[in-house]
């Protein structure tokens, strides 16, 4: 059982999402921090990983000995007013407060937990959604202050042989950290890019672009200068992860893992997962440009990524 004790937004209880549930008009949910996810899940050993996407500071009681592991960009973790390193197993004994502070502005986290599931998955996830109320904390509510979340933790310490080069490489940041004045998120044209003006594709990747405050998992919203044209609204259509939407008021959105499962804006490209990670950890007073690439730099880009987790 894990009790919060303190939480300055809301915490989101994630796995590794639905699969096919958008032939149900089901969302796919799972983490928005892909990467930080796939890393906790390769530290503590665990397919199928509990985890637990936070982005702000927040305290915690864990109720029964548990293998933790909190990955991402830096931050001060504590476990009984001591700290401790990230993106490494870590073990709480009951009644020691875990505390997380410090993060950059922006930044979001990965909790990973050692532990089986107590509560009901709907198609084979626990991830919340609160607009389809199921998941989550209850009725796919977030976790917020004084929540308590039931599962049963796994007393089995994550080991990696007796060679210590088997050890888990730490977490790499490097590739695709995010710069302090830009940085450039990779987008691939859909089969609906022909279609906006010519004006519209040259807006989209040469004018800078922000994070919105109202960004959240269903959809980052993003902020431009000059809004950017595009083609008369069409039929209701599925919607991927990280599909770029231009709405009338010419301010992109990108699709995240708790997106509607279709809509009918115009989509002028997809980020992909790798980007749409990044794009995550911008803050809202931040720039960034759109870099245009084709498929084909996608698909090698993610092996890259892959291959760091």
């Amino acid at each position: 059982m894990i009790e919060c004790r303190l939480t300055q937004h809301p915490i989101f209880i994630v796995d590794q999402g639905r699969s096919m549930s958008g032939l149900s008009g089901v969302t796919q949910s799972g983490p928005l921090l892909v990467h930080q996810y796939y890393h906790a899940s390769k530290v503590l050993q665990q397919s199928q990983l509990v985890a637990m996407e936070i982005s702000g500071d927040c305290e915690f009681l864990i109720h029964q000995p548990m293998w933790i592991t909190v990955c991402g960009e830096e931050a001060q973790v504590s476990i009984d007013e001591q700290y401790v390193s990230m993106n490494q197993p870590l073990l709480v004994k009951p009644g020691q407060p875990l505390r997380i502070k410090e993060l950059a502005p922006g930044t979001k986290l990965i909790i990973g937990l050692k532990a089986r599931l107590s509560c009901m998955r709907y198609f084979d996830s626990i991830c919340g959604v609160y607009r389809e109320r199921f998941g989550g904390v209850a009725n796919g509510k977030p976790m917020i202050t004084g929540d308590i979340f039931h599962v049963d933790a796994i007393f089995e310490k994550p080991h990696f042989g007796m060679n210590p080069t088997n050890a888990i490489t730490p977490y790499q940041t490097a590739r695709y950290s995010v710069s302090l004045q830009s940085s450039k998120i990779d987008f691939v044209p859909n089969y609906q890019y022909q279609h906006f003006s010519l004006h519209a594709r040259y807006l989209l990747t040469e004018q800078t672009m922000q994070v919105s405050n109202k960004a959240d998992r269903m959809g980052l919203r993003l902020i431009c200068d000059e809004p950017i044209p595009a083609p008369k609204q069409t039929a209701s259509q599925a919607l991927a992860l990280g599909v770029i939407q231009i709405p009338p008021d010419g301010q992109p959105i990108v699709m995240g893992p708790d997106r509607q499962t279709h809509g009918g804006y115009p989509v002028i490209g997809t980020v992909p997962d790798y980007a749409l990670a990044q794009l995550a950890q911008i803050p809202a007073t931040k720039h960034f440009h759109f870099n245009q690439i084709s498929i084909e730099q996608a698909i090698v880009n993610f092996t890259l990524y892959q291959s760091q987790y």
